[in-house]
């Protein structure tokens, strides 16, 4: 059983130097969730580098939605285990983050994903979330403004949240700031450094930094730096783009996240009128520039599935980068093949929803040698090379190595295949 060395006695109450006990490579929700962890447990020699501002990547670019509407037990341990950070913003991180519990519409266009949003539903109510599977009829009572003339079913959580994504990587990297724990910005971990089968620290663009262990939470960036030790961690980039709207007439304000499932899109209300997805498409250049050219095909669907939006002009937007496993669940926990070294990446669009989780996850392996809130073998960053990845019959986002997500692998490595579903 791992555990940081006997030295986390007398690091508890310390700041980090350059040969902290715990290093954290990225400065994202998932990186600073894990930090903040660690610091109210009492491990502050902890250091987070990053390698431009905190939440300057995907973690600020994200749609800004929480819900618990997922198709694992695991997943939405996971969210149910963040909510608490999200609701109660003010008295956890010291600001409002604008959580707004709008709920989550879920739409699915396929028998075989209205059978799946039924399925989970199940699931989901036996794990307390307040989950409702809806006939068409039932959608068009409840939302009268949607089009579901060809709309299977849907799945409904009044629960479920809309947030203010930057608003929320600020409050949390200032509550990482105030727990004690050094950010670094501006610092660009260039690689892993690795003596005796084990990460004993990172090279920057300004020197090394040796530490106890080192935690992998770069993003889509993770990859290219396990591949340098070795290491294929299965992820692919996908670049994904949001479009903002001025005030739009005849529908709530506060109308819930609703995503067409099969669309593979969504929409949601914002503080003046809504946020539209645009396409995702594979990016292994990792390019996440905003290209307001390509918002035609967001609103064309937008007015299609809400016929007051039809034509409705859109005020800007942004594009980030998702990183995706192959089984669309997170690498997260001790990578066996290779020691001190704890990865936290692949979070497939739910990372900064998650991250409260992710940090608490993290600490307690790092602390206590074991998670004690939540069993997390699954995740293990080795599944995949181990041939265990983790298949759901009512996932059909499950697409293994379809060439998707392989156009998008930054390392040259596929991992095992996944049954598709879709």
């Amino acid at each position: 059983m791992h555990r940081l060395p006997r030295r986390i006695e007398e690091a508890r109450g310390m700041t980090a130097s350059d040969n902290p006990q715990v290093l954290i490579v990225g400065g994202g929700a998932i990186g600073c969730a894990i930090a903040l962890a660690l610091a109210r447990r009492g491990m502050r020699d902890v250091l987070v580098l990053e390698r431009d501002t905190a939440g300057s990547g995907s973690s600020s670019r994200a749609a800004g939605g929480f819900r618990t509407l997922f198709p694992s037990e695991i997943g939405v341990r996971c969210a149910l285990l963040s909510r608490d950070m999200f609701r109660n913003a003010e008295a956890e991180l010291g600001a409002s983050i604008g959580y707004r519990e709008d709920g989550y519409l879920m739409l699915a266009r396929s028998p075989q994903q209205a059978e799946a949003f039924r399925a989970n539903a199940e699931m989901q109510r036996r794990l307390g979330v307040d989950a409702t599977w809806l006939a068409p009829a039932e959608l068009a009572a409840g939302w009268p403004w949607l089009r579901v003339d060809d709309v299977q079913a849907g799945v409904w959580c009044p629960d479920d949240a809309v947030f203010d994504q930057v608003a929320f990587m600020q409050a949390l990297a200032g509550a990482v700031g105030r727990a004690g724990v050094e950010l670094r910005e501006h610092c660009c971990v260039e690689r892993l450094l690795v003596d005796a089968g084990r990460v004993v620290g990172v090279a920057t663009d300004t020197g090394e930094i040796r530490a106890g262990t080192t935690v992998l939470a770069a993003g889509i960036w993770s990859s290219s730096l396990a591949a340098g030790v070795g290491l294929d961690l299965p992820v692919a980039a996908v670049r994904g783009e949001v479009y903002t709207t001025g005030p739009v007439r005849r529908i709530p304000q506060h109308i819930p996240f609703v995503t067409d499932f099969d669309r593979g899109r969504y929409l949601r209300g914002d503080v003046v009128g809504l946020r539209i997805s645009g396409e995702m498409g594979p990016s292994p250049e990792l390019d996440d520039t905003f290209d307001p050219a390509n918002a035609a095909a967001a609103i064309a669907w937008a007015g299609e599935l809400i016929p007051t939006l039809a034509g409705v002009a859109t005020t800007g937007g942004w594009a980030g980068l998702v990183e995706l496993t192959p089984d669309f669940h997170p690498l997260l926990g001790l990578d066996r093949r290779l020691g001190g070294l704890l990865v936290a990446t692949g979070f497939s669009g739910y990372g900064v929803m998650h991250a409260p989780a992710a940090g608490q996850l993290a600490a307690e392996l790092l602390l206590d040698g074991r998670t004690t809130t939540l069993d997390i073998s699954p995740l293990v960053p080795s599944r995949f090379a181990e041939g265990r990845p983790i298949l759901l019959p009512t996932n059909p986002l499950q697409v293994g190595n379809a060439a998707f997500l392989g156009a998008g692998r930054t390392t040259a490595r596929t991992g095992p295949s996944l049954d598709s579903t879709r």
